[in-house]
């Protein structure tokens, strides 16, 4: 990941690996968003997240975030906060992400303060894992990821 990247329900890919984001700088975006939907699936998709062939038929919506995988991912002087979860744009938006994995996902922070991950809307949604996430450097910070979704 160079850069900024915001990834929402229609954006992300089943599977976001490997990337690397160093020193950000933009206090306004962070390396990775990861939005609640205002709907439970993309009206393009079958019920299973599987693309039905509606090709630009146009997103003007948000589906909720689901089924995917985020690891091998490097964050590297976030300076804030690296990782938003469940971040709600306006009112409607009330599908929170849903059995997704963060895992195998490292932070490297020497001087400045960086935090991996921030909960934002009550929490992590349901049926996500976190997992053997690792903590590099004195100002590395896991934030809301509890112990368990460290590596061991």
């Amino acid at each position: 990941m160079a850069g900024n990247a915001i990834f929402t329900a229609v954006r992300i890919a089943n599977m976001a690996t490997p990337s690397r984001d160093n020193d950000n700088r933009n206090d306004n975006r962070r390396s990775l968003i990861i939005e609640c939907g205002d709907h439970n699936r993309d009206r393009n998709a079958s019920s299973d997240g599987d693309p039905i062939g509606h090709k630009d038929s146009g997103h003007d919506w948000y589906a909720q975030l689901k089924n995917n995988k985020i690891e091998d991912n490097i964050y590297e002087n976030c300076k804030g906060v690296c990782v938003v979860w469940g971040f709600r744009f306006g009112n409607n938006r009330s599908f929170k992400p849903k059995d997704n994995e963060f895992k195998k996902n490292k932070l490297k922070a020497g001087s400045e303060r960086s935090v991996l991950l921030e909960f934002k809307n009550s929490g992590g949604g349901d049926g996500n894992k976190f997992k053997d996430n690792e903590m590099d450097g004195s100002a590395a910070d896991r934030g809301d990821l509890l112990r368990s979704g460290l590596e061991d």
